[in-house]
């Protein structure tokens, strides 16, 4: 994400992640990036994060916001959330 900060994007971001970001976080996480990269078209698809997992081993997703899945090689840790 910081990599994008100053580059000038276009294309299409298929992404993937769980209802409950999807319902407190997508809407205000879409105005910015939307805001920073209008040339880009976001694709989001909402399921449960083994769903989204496996639709990003088969290549339909490029990026997915999943919790749990620490043991995975190719997972960046974004944030430790508390329990409420």
């Amino acid at each position: 994400m910081a990599a994008t900060r100053c580059a000038s994007l276009a294309g299409t971001v298929r992404f993937g992640l769980p209802g409950d970001f999807a319902e407190w976080w997508l809407p205000a996480a879409s105005g910015r990036c939307k805001k920073a990269h209008p040339a880009v078209q976001v694709d989001v698809s909402v399921d449960r994060n083994g769903a989204l997992l496996k639709r990003l081993d088969r290549g339909e997703l490029d990026l997915v916001l999943v919790m749990g899945y620490a043991q995975r090689p190719d997972v960046e840790h974004m944030a430790t959330l508390p329990m409420t």
